[in-house]
């Protein structure tokens, strides 16, 4: 049989798209549902995980097909809590401990644009911090644990996660893709990757559909402002009075406004963060990311942002 595919992320690097519409696509598979997964993996007592219990409940449901699973909570997600790295470590160690077998799949993106993402998201489901406090770009006087539970810059250090499953796995067992290679050629991408897992379709995936397009920064003001009058729908925010429907009303409104075309330059990385950021941030990540030339080529990871070469 086939070894299990554990597709982890990370979020938004496309990951809704390869959930809805490309591993429920896949001949003598058995995609798992993110329901599925936190019932048998994610919210789970560590003390009393059994990993042989649980390798077992996934190939009963599987019923002989290959497993599949796509999940970014493998990696936090964007709703639970990133601490230093502790979560992503213990679910790497359990997913080694379950299927030992499987084949890896890390899909990483330009830091900067992920992490304009990344804000949009926080914004989307509720948040009201700004920018710099929710993804800790300024020192502040704070017992670290006030921040201990909000993205930190560390776990968007990719070559660190991916040197991890190496180790725990084999550099064979584990694969790295670039989002911006699936969304400049998806044709030619897909194909790749299918080769590359050994599946075929039952229908081959339409791949033009575009999922949680970011907002522009005109509306992550409004929605932002609009957050503070509603506690949902995310624990790190502040309220000030709660209006029943308000946050849904206009989160349903700005999301359909959104794809108007007037607002596409809205949307760039370059308006959300501003220069002064994406400087920084780039240059926080460069000697990482150069490192990751082990996995990607160092002249692709220029061509797409990573990596600054003259530095």
């Amino acid at each position: 049989m086939l070894s299990p595919i554990i597709h982890i992320g990370y979020p938004k690097t496309g990951t809704t798209w390869y959930q809805k519409h490309y591993y429920p696509q896949l001949q003598s598979c058995r995609y798992f549902s993110r329901n599925e997964l936190i019932r048998l993996l994610i919210d789970v007592d560590v003390f009393t995980f059994n990993p042989q219990k649980v390798r077992k409940e996934f190939e009963q449901l599987a019923e002989g097909r290959r497993i599949v699973i796509c999940e970014e909570l493998l990696l936090g997600g964007l709703d639970i809590p990133f601490g230093n790295g502790e979560f992503i470590k213990v679910m790497a160690d359990k997913l080694v401990s379950v299927f030992p077998d499987a084949t890896i799949i890390v899909f990483i993106r330009n830091q900067a644009e992920m992490l304009a993402s990344v804000y949009f998201q926080y914004i989307r489901s509720g948040g009201t911090y700004s920018i710099d406090y929710y993804l800790r770009l300024k020192n502040r006087f704070n017992p670290f644990y006030k921040t201990y539970l909000l993205p930190s810059l560390n776990n968007f250090k990719y070559k660190n996660i991916v040197d991890y499953y190496c180790t725990i796995y084999s550099s064979s067992k584990v694969q790295v893709y670039l989002f911006e290679e699936f969304r400049s050629h998806p044709a030619i991408f897909l194909e790749h990757f299918k080769e590359n897992m050994q599946v075929q379709y039952v229908e081959y995936p339409q791949y033009s559909i575009v999922e949680n397009l970011r907002f522009n920064k005109l509306y992550l003001t409004i929605m932002r402002f609009i957050n503070h009058f509603s506690y949902l729908n995310t624990v790190r925010k502040n309220y000030w009075v709660n209006i029943p429907y308000l946050y849904y009303n206009i989160l349903r409104f700005l999301t359909w406004s959104n794809k108007l075309s007037i607002f596409n330059s809205l949307r760039k990385t370059d308006y959300i963060l501003g220069k002064k950021r994406i400087n920084y941030i780039k240059t926080y990540y460069n000697e990482n990311n150069k490192e990751l030339s082990r996995y990607i080529p160092l002249k692709k990871l220029a061509e797409y942002g990573y990596v600054d070469e003259s530095k």
